[in-house]
């Protein structure tokens, strides 16, 4: 034989054997392809995703519900779609095989056992890889088509990263679903393959509820601290730990404000703190803080004076004017016949500024207009300064020497003693309260520009909303102080949550469903988190968790001076766990070759 004939007839056996293999991948596909189960998963996981992407477009109220929602599809696309197509693909392909002597006949073409295996699990694979590039297709087209109706950008951008990781999580789900049904299809028969995995589905199903339950249970107890008289529930411990590992990673809202208000006052001891939530610090305290914070690092306050504003016709005034009582002087005034008037004059040196003062090269204060914003849109300015009336003032200071007021009779010449014994913040509450309907006989004049003016001084929503995200952010820092100090008392409470702690850190290690589950969850982007309005400092990291998923979370543990941990671990370590099941899978894909290399097919 020449060397042209040598050569080709190497080419022609090259091409029968990339003909053979073809003819193997065909083979395998076509029987997938003529089962109608097959197709009927891919309709009903088709319409899941076009039912699901709609609703959360349509229906979902926020982004973090959107985050909610979508896991119900997560559930049952990968836990039942999923695995229960890769299960029929790898009977059709493996088992079946096995069982009608296809496989048998297989092994008579020129070909090793082990390359029939890899054609085979190639033909696996491509299957997967069409029914994931498929309703991952439909969901992004879904997904275009809601933001075409709803005109949400922000939702298609959250809904498509939810959709890549979805991809992601489930080709790592699909790679050991395919070798575990592998490995078992080549030493059971497909009946018992089969019930394996519909148990496993089953489980998957329930996802997080052991977890969410024994959370319940846990998060609940309530725990007591030396020296401190109120209880602490272990959510809200946890809460107090999660804000500042959060705050400091700059990853809850308006990050930047909150940041630097939390470390400023992380400065500060304890009993300090306490003073400021409770209103009681001292004039001095309240200017170290206006001045060192809003106005050295977020340039949010200017100077601001009612300068001699003078109101006619008072009937009540509570206190008294140059040693003698002010209701005397007005009931004087009356009986000579004459209407008593005031003058009032107000320095505040760090007096906030309005929104429209902002500057936009300032990040505290853009920020800070987002979050004005925001209560623009939910609340009634009226109802939200009702609500928080006294509370505000723990950012209010007055200059003494240029604070102060005369009162005198109409006609009489305005007297220049200037009084200093006045309580402005007293003087806006009340009058803000007659206009909302109360009757306080405190300070009571006729003249409504007066009024109106007095009120305006005060009445500035950059003000109020930033004392409440102060007043929240104080109450962290209170709690964190509290952990981070004070001995944990031993008691039954303490006892019943280790035990339980404990309980769920033994089941949690050893429970595949809660490895997938947190697998997935740790996997999401998560949205920055902020405080619930008018709620008393409560900000919920669990905003965006759906009850029937596992989520990381970690015990509360003791030092040795029974201090609880700041440095918290959580309960599983899941970047090991996921690389553990990624060695397994390949190591189970290896075991499967080896096993049909010598298996006695007949």
């Amino acid at each position: 034989m020449g060397l042209k004939e040598k050569v080709f007839a190497g080419q022609t056996k090259k091409f029968k054997r990339k003909a053979s293999s073809l003819s193997i991948i065909k083979f395998a596909i076509a029987r997938v392809k003529s089962s109608i189960i097959i197709w009927v998963l891919l309709g009903l996981s088709s319409a899941l995703f076009i039912g699901i992407g709609l609703m959360l477009f349509l229906s979902s109220a926020t982004a973090e519900s959107l985050i909610i929602n979508f896991q119900y599809g997560v559930l049952i696309f990968n836990n039942i779609f999923l695995i229960l197509f890769i299960l029929l693909v790898v009977t059709k392909i493996f088992s079946q095989e096995f069982a009608n002597g296809t496989y048998l006949l297989i092994l008579s073409k020129p070909y090793s056992r082990f390359s029939i295996f890899l054609l085979k699990l190639l033909s696996v694979w491509l299957m997967v890889f069409f029914f994931l590039g498929s309703n991952m297709l439909i969901a992004f087209l879904i997904g275009y088509l809601g933001e075409v109706i709803t005109n949400n950008e922000n939702y298609f951008s959250l809904y498509k990263n939810l959709i890549l990781k979805l991809l992601i999580y489930s080709l790592m789900l699909s790679y050991f679903t395919i070798s575990g049904t592998i490995f078992t299809s080549t030493f059971l028969n497909s009946q018992v393959v089969l019930i394996i995995n519909v148990i496993f589905c089953s489980l998957f199903l329930i996802g997080g509820m052991p977890y969410s339950l024994i959370m319940n249970i846990g998060n609940n107890i309530s725990l007591n601290f030396e020296n401190v008289t109120q209880d602490y529930q272990v959510k809200n411990i946890k809460n107090a730990l999660l804000f500042n590992k959060n705050v400091e990673q700059e990853n809850v809202k308006y990050p930047k404000i909150s940041k630097a208000i939390y470390d400023f006052y992380m400065q500060k001891d304890l009993p300090t703190i306490n003073l400021i939530l409770g209103n009681n610090d001292d004039n001095n305290s309240r200017t170290e803080r206006l001045d060192n914070l809003y106005h050295q690092v977020f340039d949010l306050t200017k100077s601001q004076q009612l300068n001699k504003l003078t109101g006619t016709d008072v009937s009540a005034w509570k206190g008294t004017f140059n040693g003698q009582s002010i209701s005397s002087i007005i009931t004087a005034n009356v009986a000579n016949g004459k209407d008593t008037n005031i003058n009032v004059t107000v320095t505040n040196k760090f007096a906030f500024k309005t929104i429209e003062e902002f500057d936009d090269n300032n990040p505290y204060q853009q920020e800070l207009k987002q979050l004005v914003n925001y209560y623009a849109k939910n609340f009634d300015w009226n109802t939200y300064y009702n609500l928080r009336l006294f509370y505000f003032n723990s950012l209010v200071t007055f200059e003494p020497n240029e604070t102060y007021f005369n009162v005198y009779g109409s006609g009489d010449p305005e007297p220049t003693i200037n009084d200093k014994g006045i309580d402005p913040i007293d003087i806006f509450q009340t009058f803000y309260q007659q206009d909302s309907g109360g009757s306080l006989p405190y300070y009571v004049i006729n003249d409504q520009t007066f009024k109106q003016k007095f009120k305006d001084f005060f009445q500035n929503p950059v003000l109020f909303v930033t004392q409440e995200l102060e007043r929240n952010i104080l109450q962290k820092v209170y709690d964190y102080k509290i952990i981070q100090t004070q001995p944990v008392k031993i008691t039954n409470n303490l006892k019943q949550y280790q035990s339980l702690s404990e309980k769920y850190s033994l089941i949690s290690k050893v429970n595949i469903i809660e490895h997938w589950n947190q697998i997935w969850t740790s996997s999401l982007s998560y949205l920055p988190t902020g405080f619930a309005p008018l709620e008393n400092s409560h900000i919920d990291f669990d905003n965006q968790k759906n009850l029937l998923m596992s989520y990381q979370d970690f015990p509360l543990q003791l030092t040795a001076d029974n201090k609880i941990a700041l440095n918290y671990q959580p309960y599983l370590n899941i970047t090991l766990i996921r690389d553990i099941y990624l060695y397994l899978a390949a190591g189970l894909i290896i075991l499967s070759a080896l096993i049909l290399q010598r298996k006695n097919i007949t």
